[in-house]
């Protein structure tokens, strides 16, 4: 048994491959280092590698599930089990020899650079000869004993012993194989003929002729006559040709043999002769005696041009319009809407209507033309052509006379334009074309889907609706136990922490664990008996009548994987919080997809919102082979299986999505594994995901996964079929489907330690077992947003899922690996809902700044919870205080104010918006004006007087109005706190000014109403008296003229009553409308904000003294937060430098005296000093002079 067992391996199957994926053994030989080293690389060699996997695969069962005779049993004649082994033999070298012819043409389909590469390579010599050896020298003795005959010793010789093997492969390579190879490298062997002529001229003698001797002019004169030189010629061609053998291979080069070479030709042709004339001239018989000029002729002409006409143009001021319609398109789409009605027991009653939406979508042009005027002028060019031609009078010897004509000259006068006529025309010019949609939509009546009752709501308080598990923990490491890492009692590790792999942990810290949510497992059943599913199944249904115990293994290991409690035994399920209906669909390796359609229907009445599909329908391998399906250059597949037709939904094996459909209309997610064959293309059911109806809508809604494995590395599994589609519709080579099996694909985790059907637990692979990772994170998703329809539940885990995987390729990887953290986390633009439903329009949290004036806002709200949501319009909840910031928008402080004169503090002192004005005087009143940003709209104005009672007691009163045009009070909002445009405030102010003696004592108040207008997408619906005061105590002391300084007590503008209505989202109902609840927010400012400050004021007394001011300010709660203080320090100095008598070294002569001292500047300037302090001034209050003293 040994030496037959030693004989086959080395014969037969060293020359083949080794099994690869799944396990499998390794091996070499002359064939399986070519097909590793060479034919692995090529496109399109994925099925004959599988081929030759699977030919092993064949061997090792045939060697080791046989009882082998002994080696003399052979020789001395073999029995039945001897002749059947070799007949099994004898099959898979025959396989092997037509794996070879598949690999040969392969080879013979690539370029011909890449041939030639293969073809000259030492594996492809020692693979063919490897070959050889098997057909000629292995199969003839295997042959004999299949046939019943005895083998010699000398056969078996042959094989058996390994040198004499490789002598005979070694003998095949140096004589046959590389006679093949020779041959296979040659493109053509051609003579390469090649003739070349040589030309010769040959000149005969030549010839000469004479005309008649004439005289020039016609009375005589001189006389001429032309002198012909004929030459004829002929050519001689003579013409070698020479033929050359080569050989061409197929990377382009070649090589060429001993050329030979003979005459082919000797030709000789005649030439038109070269003629050469020559003019001769002498004196004739009567000569010319005398020459007389003449008066030349002058003759003129007038030339015309073609008539041509100038066209100008003005176009009409009005312009006219015209519209048609194009040809219209008709589409329908299924709309479904969900209604309500409140059955008055905290339950309402939902039905789901599906309306068939006719759309008609008609393209109307508008025409925009502008009338053009035209003025066409005919005209005419003409000049006059004036030609002069000398003229002599000839006499000859004879005593006659002739006149001859000498040379004309020809001159053009300039051109002249003359106009024929002229006419007008008027013609419509497109100006501009657009084209609108006419969208006109019908509905039809509608048929009922769905009916069924639930609670009316559910809330952040609810307990099984959109609610958090209960005394769950916000800190993800608690969750990852033992049991979450899926280790021992002793902390042994049992797997690969898949569960930490997708992020469960951080799904579960923010509350999220599958409570509420039920499952549907279409599979072997389960393992009734194991703890892991007490209290967890909630239906059964058995396909099999064999009960729904699992009898295989294969749907517990699926079921656990979900749903297994966490009790800190063994491991927990994705979804441990969640529960399931089983539906047995099988008893062995094989289940009905039939049942498992039919038994998702069931489910979903049950309260299923995801069914798990661990089962596919393989791909035989006619239909794996390369030359079957072919990649497109986009990375994407198309079949040339004639069985089938995927343009015409001819899908295979005859299936359809329809045996699906019906549980995707009542919203079910289907998860099912996209199989273990190791393919380019996802196995059946999961491609009809992509399948589109007559107007691209999807068959199934986009309510289906399909799923491959990854390794705990996060790279893909060989075993894995991979994210290609395969394409229906191709153009240019590329596919042009709407939807393509990448887009509805992810990846998981292929190994999974999870519970067996003897009680206890263990580790699996394949795609059966990463499909469960996703179903546990639907029904995770699921209990978040439980009115989240399917389809979106879908794209929320595609979207989510991460690409970060090396050599990422979305024909293969598809979204990416499922990613739990992420996908519990909000997507894209978050805002507070402002239609009353989940799908409708969003207003934007964030934009909200508050001032000073109302900083009690965010203390308010910062006790309000609200609603907010996604872009998958998933329910979050905030604090609304988190949407707004209180900001300093002070423009100008107090004592600033005062330093600057203002007769009052300014109303508009704390509002940002106001950039420009001021207070102006105009002796019996004064008036202010103050306006916005950029021209934005915003103004203050008022008018004030002051009463005095004597001359030190002064009464100031002003009233006014602001208006902002998006603000209020100098609170801003772009989202949720937004008001309406033009918010006024009417004030009034009233203060008094006492003097003592050059000093002034003086109090200010002023009081405000404001009047806030509301708009849409805002949670703000109405404001109630909003009232404002300010108050200031200052004394400033007028030290002369020149000099200023004082200090002030403030509490600049702040709301003292006043409240805002606002409308906050609060629940969800499962319909996706929203409920809404009334707040009434106290706007009474708590905090205050109060300053206390200081200035000093110089004015110059000369032009050449200085200019400064100082002013210092301490702040306590700035814009009404409480402890937040500051000090403001401001220095202002200017200063004029006299630059007359010199600069830098330059110094001007006049300003110095003969010693070089600096003469007086005020003197050489001609400054007087005014020195205000001097005695007979004093200050007054009504003027803000000092005045001479009266006494």
């Amino acid at each position: 048994m040994k030496k037959l067992k030693n004989l086959v391996l080395a014969g037969a199957m060293a020359t083949t491959l080794s099994a690869c994926g799944g396990g499998g053994g390794s091996g070499s030989g002359p064939i399986n280092d070519f097909v590793q080293d060479d034919l692995s690389n090529l496109t399109g060699s994925g099925n004959i590698v599988n081929g030759y996997a699977s030919l092993l695969s064949d061997f090792n069962s045939t060697i080791s599930g046989g009882d082998f005779s002994k080696i003399s049993g052979i020789i001395t004649g073999p029995d039945e089990n001897d002749i059947a082994m070799a007949n099994t033999l004898i099959g898979q070298l025959d396989t092997a020899v037509e794996l070879w012819e598949a690999t040969e043409n392969l080879i013979a389909n690539q370029s011909d650079a890449d041939k030639y590469k293969i073809y000259n390579s030492q594996s492809y010599k020692n693979a063919y000869a490897s070959l050889l050896y098997l057909k000629n020298h292995v199969k003839p003795i295997i042959q004999k004993v299949a046939n019943g005959r005895t083998i010699t010793l000398e056969d078996y010789n042959l094989i058996d012993k390994e040198n004499k093997a490789q002598q005979i492969i070694d003998q095949e390579k140096d004589t046959n194989a590389n006679d093949w190879v020779e041959t296979k490298k040659r493109k053509k062997a051609e003579n390469v003929v090649v003739d070349t002529p040589v030309e010769t001229i040959i000149n005969g003698t030549a010839s000469i002729s004479y005309t008649d001797w004439t005289t020039v002019y016609q009375g005589g004169g001189q006389e001429t006559r032309t002198k012909t030189t004929t030459t004829p010629r002929s050519k001689r061609t003579v013409t070698t040709r020479c033929v050359t053998p080569r050989v061409t291979y197929l990377n382009g080069s070649y090589v060429d043999g001993a050329s030979s070479c003979s005459e082919l030709s000797n030709v000789v042709e005649d030439l038109s002769a070269t003629t050469v004339e020559v003019a001769e001239t002498r004196e004739g018989s009567n000569p010319v005696v005398s020459e007389e000029l003449l008066e030349a002729d002058i003759s003129t002409a007038t030339e015309k041009s073609a008539e041509y006409t100038i066209t100008t143009y003005t176009d009409a001021s009005e312009t006219t319009t015209e519209t048609s319609e194009g040809s219209a398109t008709t589409t329908t789409t299924n709309r479904d809407v969900t209604a309500s009605s409140n059955n008055g027991t905290n339950t309402w009653t939902y039905t789901t209507t599906r309306y068939i939406d006719t759309t008609v979508t008609t393209p109307i042009t508008t025409s925009v033309y502008r009338t053009r005027h035209f003025k066409d002028i005919v005209k005419q060019d003409s000049r006059v052509v004036t030609t002069t031609t000398q003229r002599k009078k000839v006499t000859y010897k004879d005593g006659t006379t002739e006149i001859v004509n000498g040379t004309s000259t020809v001159n053009n006068s300039d051109w002249t334009t003359v106009q024929i006529s002229e006419s007008k025309r008027s013609k419509n010019i497109l100006q501009s074309a657009t084209t609108a949609d006419q969208i006109v939509t019908t509905p039809d009546s509608g048929s009922v889907l769905r009916t069924w009752t639930s609670d009316m709501a559910y809330t952040n308080t609810d307990v099984f609706l959109g609610d958090k598990t209960e005394n769950h923990h916000t800190n993800s490491s608690t969750y990852e136990t033992n049991e979450y890492l899926f280790k021992d009692s002793n902390g042994n590790k049992q797997g690969w922490n898949e569960l930490t792999q997708i992020k469960a942990s951080s799904a579960y810290a923010k509350g999220w664990t599958g409570k509420g949510s039920t499952v549907a497992i279409a599979d072997t059943g389960y393992d009734v008996d194991h703890t892991e599913f007490t209290g967890k199944i909630s239906a059964i249904k058995d396909y099999t009548n064999t009960g729904v115990n699992d009898n295989h293994g294969h749907g517990t290991h699926v079921i656990g994987t979900v749903i297994a409690k966490k009790d800190n035994v063994g491991m927990h399920g994705v979804a441990f919080d969640s529960k399931a209906v089983v539906i047995k669909i099988g008893d062995g390796d094989y289940v009905s997809l039939n049942a498992a359609a039919d038994g998702f229907v069931w489910a979903a009445d049950q309260g299923a919102v995801v069914g798990n599909l661990s089962a596919n329908s393989k791909y035989d391998h006619v239909f794996r082979r390369n030359d079957k399906i072919i990649q497109l250059s986009d990375g994407t597949y198309k079949s040339t299986d004639a069985r089938y037709d995927y343009a015409n939904k001819k899908f295979y094996n005859n299936q359809t999505h329809h045996m699906w459909k019906n549980a995707t209309d009542k919203g079910m997610v289907i998860v099912n594994s996209a199989g273990n064959q190791g393919f380019q293309i996802a196995a059946h059911p999961g491609y009809f995901a992509t399948v589109t109806d007559a107007n691209g809508n999807l068959e199934l809604g986009g309510k289906m996964l399909i799923v491959g494995a990854v390794d705990h590395n996060n790279n893909m599994t060989s075993y894995s079929n991979q994210a290609g589609h395969l394409c229906v519709n191709v153009v240019d080579n590329k596919c042009n489907d709407k939807y393509k099996v990448s887009d509805f694909y992810v990846l998981a985790p292929g190994s999974s330690y999870s519970t067996k059907n003897d009680g206890g637990y263990g580790n699996m692979s394949g795609t059966s077992m990463a499909a469960p990772f996703v179903t546990g994170q639907v029904a995770i998703l699921h209990q978040m947003w439980p009115h989240m329809p399917g389809e979106s539940l879908v794209k929320l885990v595609t979207q989510t899922a991460d690409k970060n995987i090396n050599g990422y390729n979305v024909n293969i990887h598809g979204q990416g690996i499922i990613d739990l953290d992420e996908a519990t986390k909000p997507q894209g633009a978050v805002g507070i809902p402002t239609t009353g439903r989940t799908d409708g329009a969003t207003t934007n949290i964030n934009g909200s700044y508050i001032s000073g004036s109302s900083s009690a806002i965010i203390s308010n709200l910062s006790d309000i919870s609200i609603m907010v949501l996604d872009d998958f319009d998933r329910d979050y909840y905030v604090s609304l205080g988190n949407s707004a910031v209180v900001q300093d928008k002070r423009k100008i402080s107090d004592i600033d104010a005062m330093m600057n004169g203002y007769y009052y503090m300014p109303i508009n002192n704390m509002f940002g918006s106001f950039a420009q004005g001021g207070q102006y005087d105009i002796g019996y009143m004064n008036f202010g004006l103050f306006t916005g940003e950029n021209g934005n709209g915003d103004y203050s104005a008022n008018i004030g007087k002051t009463f005095w009672l004597g001359n030190n007691f002064g009464i100031r009163t002003n009233v006014g109005q602001m208006n902002e045009v998006n603000t209020w009070l100098g609170n801003n909002s772009d989202g949720v706190l937004a008001v309406g445009k033009d918010n006024t405030t009417n004030f009034g102010q009233v203060g008094i000014s006492y003097q003592l003696g050059n000093n002034v004592l003086s109090i200010d108040y002023s009081k405000g109403f404001t009047d806030i207008n509301t708009t849409d997408g805002s949670l703000i619906s109405g404001f109630d008296t909003i009232e404002s005061e300010s108050y200031k105590l200052a004394y400033e002391i007028h030290k002369d003229k020149h000099n200023t300084f004082g200090w002030s007590f403030s509490l600049p503008s702040h709301i003292t009553s006043g409240s805002m209505d606002l409308e906050v989202a609060e629940s969800v109902n499962l319909d996706g409308t929203i409920n809404y609840t009334s707040i009434n927010s106290d706007l009474t400012q708590k905090n205050k904000e109060k300053n206390i400050g200081f200035f000093y004021n110089h004015t110059p007394t000369n032009d050449l003294d200085a200019s400064w001011n100082l002013s210092a300010e301490y702040r306590q709660d700035i814009a009404g937060e409480k402890g937040k203080d500051g000090v403001n320090l401001g220095i202002n100095y200017v200063k004029k430098f006299s630059l007359a008598c010199g600069i830098l070294w330059m110094k001007n002569p006049k300003c110095y005296n003969e010693d070089g001292s600096k003469k007086d500047m005020k003197k050489l300037l001609n400054v007087e000093s005014n020195n205000a302090y001097k005695h007979g001034l004093v200050y007054d209050m009504k003027t803000d002079m000092f005045v001479p003293i009266k006494k």
